[in-house]
């Protein structure tokens, strides 16, 4: 609301549940994007900032937003399902796609400066009363994610023997810890994570 995206007249327009006690976490999922939609359809993807954020957030940020609108696109389903110039990433059937969802690939970049900006902002307040946000890193990667799809050449991949089709489905890590530009796994930076955190907790086994 104080960017001017929003009315509160208009939050509280949908639903976001009516029992105190308990959460209703699928309307809530399925109206917030209908709000954030809103509020993008108001946002200029113009401004210094936001270009800012997804000039330095690009070597994750093009394939996260990519992929999320692949997902929805295609309901959701595996990308291991997907149409195979998309599941391979072929190179023209990649660029066909971001032209036709060029509009959910800015939205999806779009929620991501929206979080970002509000959680620093978060972080900045706990901070400033001597609150420390400790994270934890992910080790463990599902199969049906954008880390996977992007970066097959990161894990050891096995075929399901009880499936015809070629996809993979089994995931190991290959790599857990890659020294080169500070990174832990595809997609997920250390020293952009620690800007997030004040700490970072997390085990190999």
């Amino acid at each position: 609301m104080k960017d001017g995206l929003l009315q509160e007249t208009e939050i509280r327009s949908f639903n976001w549940g009516t029992d105190d006690a308990d959460i209703d976490y699928a309307t809530i999922y399925e109206n917030r994007y209908k709000i954030l939609r809103m509020a993008f359809s108001r946002f200029s993807a113009k401004s210094e900032d936001f270009l800012a954020f997804t000039e330095k957030s690009d070597r994750w940020l093009s394939d996260y937003s990519l992929y999320t609108a692949l997902k929805r696109h295609f309901g959701d389903i595996e990308w291991q399902s997907w149409d195979v110039p998309l599941r391979d990433r072929d190179h023209e059937g990649v660029k066909e796609y971001q032209e036709i969802l060029h509009n959910d690939i800015m939205f999806c970049k779009f929620c991501q400066y929206e979080f970002f900006k509000q959680w620093m902002q978060l972080k900045q307040y706990a901070n400033s009363r001597g609150v420390q946000i400790i994270g934890d890193m992910p080790l463990y990667v599902a199969s049906d994610s954008v880390d996977v799809w992007a970066h097959r050449e990161m894990f050891l991949l096995e075929p399901d023997p009880l499936c015809k089709k070629t996809f993979q489905v089994h995931i190991r890590v290959k790599h857990i810890i890659i020294i080169t530009d500070n990174i832990i796994h595809p997609g997920c930076h250390v020293q952009t994570h620690l800007k997030r955190t004040d700490l970072i907790l997390s085990c190999l086994l």
